[in-house]
């Protein structure tokens, strides 16, 4: 019976120590799993804060559980603001009848705020001291996911609701339209858009709409155009791009509605407009020509008039708005610089380009071509607009007026060389004629032959006329020529007309002439010596020559701070007023008889007035018809004018 006893005993501890070895089995598991697992197991104390702490707080919070165990107020200054309140009431009001949980953000030792679900799994107290065994989960990427998504709803939301685009949602089953944003329900006017079908609105048959949703379930097609009913009865064209929304509950279509409209009639416009310009541009002589420009600086889409085929003497429709067909009529030598013309525009964008070229026509006849035109942005685009003309008969004008030109050149050489010759030529017989004549006259006024007299004298005044009107016609050359030079110097106006009286002393007693002058004897002026003794003696001649005998010649000169004004005047037939606007006229030489009708070329007071303008002054006339002629010039009185 004892033996009984015995074994039953041993058998019930041999039992006993299995169950022990299996509960610490399940023990050493547990705590491996509580100690390596990625979660947070701990326990708190509300006297000694955590007493224990699985390693899974090393990975989410850094700190290492000795830290935490040895500094518990690190865990409680953590824990954000905000949520520590709330922590502290779970922790009185937890029991063990039920779990309880919180989430709320802690900071981890690198400074970052991580979210925590912590679930309060078993309570226990000891004396006064509390604690609680808790279970703590990184739930930051589900948090932010969840705000991400929320936040993502509410875009949705606010861009299908507040969006400016036309959106719809359709069950593509009952072809029912789900929902409508405040932009559909303006542009469609229905009240009851919410509760319509999708056929109520569109102009096609319900076949053809369940096509269309097979064809974007398939997604075979994306984009639809369709013309849609509103409201007040108006059709609209619209684009309709709908997208797939899969959801477990079924698919819907998100419908985004895009008015074109005006898009359409702007085409049908353009296309109009094209016809208008091919109507007008077959009318007209010019090739017209436009091309958009790609975003790799290429012409496209091309428009050339079919005026193209009539310069080039084509048959209609063989340019075909083809440029390639068009450059296959420019000589090549040209090709590369309009293509770097074409280039320089679309460079340049509304600057106008120009280029001149050369073409062989189909019958084999060359011509000359201009084209002209510029790059513009327009509707986001580049584009190309211009004409070529034909500019043939221009080329041929241009080249005969060069050739014209270049023989003028040839022709005035030849002219210079002319005059060139009598300067050199002509000159010193004339002084010699002077000479002689002139001692004819003083022999014959010492022998005292009246009849000899009268002939040497009269060959005398002849020679100084054709002398004078030499060394006019020279000079007027070298003006036209433009090889007179300006060489201002101090000179005495004074000398310089005292001697020109004294060589004209005998057309003066000839003609029994009184001439009284009234100017200083030392009259010093800056100017160009030669040119104003050809002034002045042209005046002082001229006045001789149209003052009759016993007439009155006056000449006055008059220095001031500003100017010298200089003056001749004569009695005797004065001008006609008619007359006096031909006196400096370059496009005719106006001469008149003298009293006794002495001839002139009417080249010396053009000279004059040139002569005067150089030394920046002025040449005035002033006449009384039948008394009296004056003519007067001003020089200013300034060395730096020159």
């Amino acid at each position: 019976m004892e033996n009984k006893s015995i074994k039953e005993l041993k058998s019930q501890i041999i039992a006993l120590e299995k169950e022990n070895k299996k509960l610490f089995e399940e023990k050493e598991k547990f705590e491996n799993f509580v100690c390596n697992s990625p979660y947070i197991f701990y326990e708190y104390s509300n006297l000694r804060g955590g007493v224990f702490w699985s390693n899974g707080v090393k990975d989410i919070l850094g700190y290492s559980s000795s830290e935490l165990i040895q500094n518990p107020s690190i865990w409680e200054n953590s824990i954000h603001p905000d949520e520590s309140k709330e922590i502290t009431n779970a922790i009185k009001l937890f029991s063990d009848e039920g779990e309880y949980y919180l989430k709320y953000r802690i900071k981890t030792k690198k400074g970052k705020w991580t979210w925590l679900h912590d679930q309060f799994i078993n309570k226990r107290s000891i004396g006064n001291e509390i604690i609680i065994s808790r279970f703590a989960t990184d739930i930051t990427s589900i948090n932010t996911t969840n705000t991400e998504l929320r936040e993502s709803e509410e875009r949705f939301k606010t861009l299908f609701q507040d969006g400016k685009l036309v959106m719809l949602i359709i069950d593509p089953k009952s072809k029912k339209i789900i929902d409508a944003n405040i932009a559909a329900q303006k542009f469609y006017g229905y009240d009851n858009i919410k509760s319509m079908t999708i056929d109520q609105i569109n102009t096609i048959p319900l076949s053809e709409i369940e096509e269309k949703i097979q064809q974007v379930i398939s997604q075979k097609s994306h984009q639809f155009q369709f013309v849609h009913k509103l409201a007040n009865g108006d059709l609209k064209t619209v684009e309709a791009f709908p997208t797939l929304l899969k959801f477990k509950s079924g698919n819907l279509f998100l419908l985004v509605i895009i008015d074109i409209s005006e898009r359409i009639e702007s085409d049908r416009a353009y296309r109009d407009s094209l016809n208008e310009i091919d109507i007008i541009s077959s009318n007209v002589p010019n090739i017209l020509w436009k091309a958009e420009v790609s975003n790799s600086n290429e012409l496209i889409n091309t428009y050339i008039s079919d005026v193209a085929d009539d310069l080039l003497i084509l048959p209609k429709g063989t340019i075909n708005n083809d440029w390639n067909k068009y450059f296959s009529y420019v000589k090549p030598e040209y090709i590369p610089q309009i293509m770097g013309t074409i280039e320089k525009g679309i460079k340049n964008i509304n600057t106008k380009q120009s280029i001149d070229y050369e073409i062989i026509k189909s019958n084999g006849d060359e011509a000359w071509f201009s084209s002209t035109g510029k790059v513009v942005n327009k509707d986001g685009s580049k584009k190309l607009y211009g004409v070529t003309i034909d500019i043939t008969d221009r080329i041929k004008k241009e080249t005969a007026l060069k050739q014209s030109e270049k023989l003028l050149r040839e022709l005035n050489l030849t002219k210079d060389k002319f005059f060139s010759i009598i300067a050199h030529d002509l000159r010193s017989p004339f002084n010699a004629i002077l000479g002689f004549s002139e001692l004819i006259l003083n022999k014959a006024s010492e022998k005292n032959d009246p009849e000899l007299i009268n002939y040497s004298s009269a060959l005398f005044s002849s020679a100084q006329k054709s002398f004078e009107l030499l060394n006019n016609l020279l000079d007027w050359s070298r003006i036209q020529t433009g090889k007179l030079k300006f060489s201002p110097k101090l000179i005495n106006i004074s000398e310089i007309t005292t001697n020109i009286l004294e060589l004209l002393t005998a057309n003066i007693v000839n003609k029994n002439l009184i001439v009284k002058t009234a100017f200083e004897s030392d009259l010093f002026v800056f100017a160009d010596k030669q040119m104003i003794e050809t002034v002045i003696r042209n005046l002082v001649s001229n006045a001789i020559k149209y003052t009759p005998v016993g007439g009155k010649i006056n000449i006055v000169a008059l220095k001031n701070e500003k100017e010298i004004e200089f003056s001749i005047k004569n009695s005797g037939i004065g001008i006609e007023k008619s007359d006096m606007e031909k006196l400096f006229n370059n496009d005719e030489f106006f001469s008149t008889p003298g009293t006794n009708n002495e001839k002139g070329s009417g080249l010396g007071l053009i000279l004059c007035k040139e002569f005067i303008e150089m030394h920046s002054g002025n040449l005035t006339v002033s006449s009384e018809q039948g008394k009296t002629t004056k003519f007067t010039f001003f020089l200013p009185n300034k060395k730096s004018i020159y």
